[in-house]
């Protein structure tokens, strides 16, 4: 495996989002933490999806937030405990802006894990019309790709799968953790 520079990863990252069109992101951590993120104290993490940064919860004040699933990769796993600890309600209810709706995703290795509580979704959104965009963007970012994800074919596949559950071409899944009604 290459050493892969932060200037490439962010090269990469950049073309994705401006072939996807996002009109807003942000690197939460430098390249000090890059594969260990576990490393970082979960109150940091925390703090600055809450409150630091352009697009914290504060500043953007989302209805609906998506999070990474557990899995056996320790950053993933870190950043899921930290995600649902900023998205949780306070109580007594605070003027902090808690999201309406908040979604597990699966990032291609949610199967994998030692835990009771995999990946379980109950909520699909067709992509049919937008796969092949998806494994353009997806390619674009090619050096996060891990032998374990097999890249653009295994995304189709599992896209396929997720679009068979709901007679679509393609879908993704989400794992409702939070739903306000």
């Amino acid at each position: 495996m290459r050493y892969v520079s932060r200037a490439e990863r962010r090269a990469e990252f950049d073309a994705a989002m401006q072939l996807l069109s996002v009109d807003g992101w942000d690197v939460l951590f430098d390249d000090t933490v890059h594969l260990a993120l576990d490393t970082v104290p979960t109150m940091e993490i925390v703090d600055a999806l809450e409150r630091k940064g352009d697009l914290s919860l504060d500043a953007v004040k989302p209805t609906l937030v998506l999070i990474p699933m557990r899995t056996f990769n320790q950053d993933h796993d870190a950043m899921f405990r930290a995600c649902l600890a900023a998205t949780r309600p306070r109580f007594p209810v605070t003027r902090r802006h808690v999201p309406e709706a908040v979604l597990g995703y699966d990032n291609g290795t949610a199967y994998w894990s030692d835990r009771s509580d995999l990946f379980n979704p109950s909520v699909y959104v067709d992509i049919t019309g937008v796969l092949e965009l998806k494994v353009k963007a997806l390619a674009l970012y090619r050096s996060q790709n891990s032998p374990l994800d097999a890249g653009e074919d295994a995304c189709v596949t599992l896209a396929k799968f997720y679009g068979s559950r709901i007679g679509r071409g393609a879908a993704e899944a989400f794992q409702p953790l939070r739903l306000t009604i």
